[in-house]
């Protein structure tokens, strides 16, 4: 076989064509980066969402934001994760989100996620009506926090994520309170539709929750992760068995476990 010895100003443009390949890589790579939208409140722009291109992850470390994106890979297709704070406004998203949140486990479909915001030992886990109920009255009135996932502008996914203090009833997770008055960010719950589940909603959420932590000045985010579940687990699909969150999702966002008890333990993260 014979060999054509190629010209100098062949392998020139070869390597500009690669340097110009590499260059549009790395804008598509800062384009998918996870990005942040700002949403102000009370400062004149209320209701107005902000170019959210203009604000990205840097050394690993969430900007400031009211309204995140995240892109996942979904179904073979690229697609936005949207993480609002809960506010009156998004009543009807919460109300609806819920409404289907456990269409693959009937049984937990009555909570709407007020469980850990209920006085007293009593907890009918069938009044799913009062529950709604009762909790559209703490959102409307602005007196219950957390997260909203959106895809496609649909709710898919859910946090209960504040201030540890904020809790009216942590129940059996009030062993975390060692020191009721440390400034704490709680983790209670995650709650993604089913079709979402395992896709990266769950890490975009406890992202955001530990950035609003931030934010609001508190110095520790706190998760309760079961790592031995109960028999009567056994009876439980493994999603909502995991309501609290994986493990190995906090682990891999930073956390670490702080103390091991004998059904779950507390991961926590320096902010």
């Amino acid at each position: 076989m014979c060999y054509q010895r190629m010209p100098l100003y062949f392998f020139r443009d070869l390597c500009n064509l690669l340097v110009r390949d590499l260059r549009r890589h790395s804008n598509d790579c800062s384009r998918n980066r996870t990005h942040i939208g700002i949403k102000k409140d009370q400062t004149g722009c209320r209701g107005k969402t902000f170019d959210s291109s203009a604000f990205f992850l840097e050394g690993g470390r969430i900007l400031p934001y009211t309204i995140g994106r995240s892109n996942l890979f979904l179904m073979g297709q690229t697609v936005e994760v949207e993480v609002r704070e809960l506010k009156p406004e998004l009543l009807q998203d919460y109300l609806k989100f819920f409404d289907q949140a456990f269409s693959d486990f009937p049984q937990w479909a009555d909570c709407y996620c007020g469980f850990y915001d209920t006085p007293g030992n009593d907890w009918d886990a069938t009044s799913g009506p009062e529950h709604r109920a009762a909790r559209s009255t703490l959102i409307s009135a602005s007196k219950a926090r957390g997260l909203l996932a959106y895809i496609d502008g649909e709710p898919v996914g859910w946090c209960n994520a504040q201030p540890r203090a904020n809790f009216v009833n942590m129940r059996s997770y009030r062993v975390a309170l060692a020191d009721p008055g440390q400034p704490v960010g709680s983790i209670m719950c995650f709650v993604v539709s089913p079709g979402y589940r395992g896709r990266g909603v769950c890490t975009a959420l406890l992202r955001a929750a530990c950035d609003k932590f931030r934010r609001d000045g508190l110095q520790t985010a706190e998760g309760y992760p079961t790592t031995n579940p109960q028999k009567r687990f056994g009876e439980i699909p493994w999603a909502e068995s995991n309501y609290k969150g994986p493990l190995n999702v906090y682990l891999k966002n930073g956390f670490t476990i702080h103390k091991q008890l004998e059904l779950f333990a507390i991961v926590r993260k320096h902010l």
